[in-house]
């Protein structure tokens, strides 16, 4: 999932950038604060970090989700085993910060 979510970002690329061009015209027309005007803008560059980093975290979960944490024998021949799992993401806000995906898929 994280992989065709870094897929995405590169495939769609030049859509998200238009969308993100009519975001930044509108809240520039709000009176936004430039700091958070910042925040919202997005180029070429940025969204291609954003797929780089969401790759590099699907890499690394190969060595953190399935990993033998515990492993209790409870009877004879039964063995108890407590093994890392992905729970997924329940809530995400993203108020002024688009830039912020990788930072929530790494928690």
């Amino acid at each position: 999932m994280i992989m065709l979510l870094a897929e995405l970002l590169q495939n769609r690329k030049q859509q998200i950038l238009q969308a993100n061009a009519r975001d930044l015209r509108k809240a520039e027309e709000s009176g936004l604060a430039t700091p958070l005007l910042s925040r919202l803008f997005l180029t070429p560059d940025k969204l291609n970090s954003l797929a780089d980093g969401l790759r590099q975290i699907a890499e690394a979960s190969h060595t953190v989700v399935g990993r033998l944490l515990k492993k209790i024998q409870i009877a004879d021949g039964m063995e108890l085993h407590q093994i890392t799992v992905p729970i997924g993401v329940l809530l995400v806000i993203f108020e002024s910060r688009p830039d912020c995906l990788p930072q929530i898929v790494s928690y």
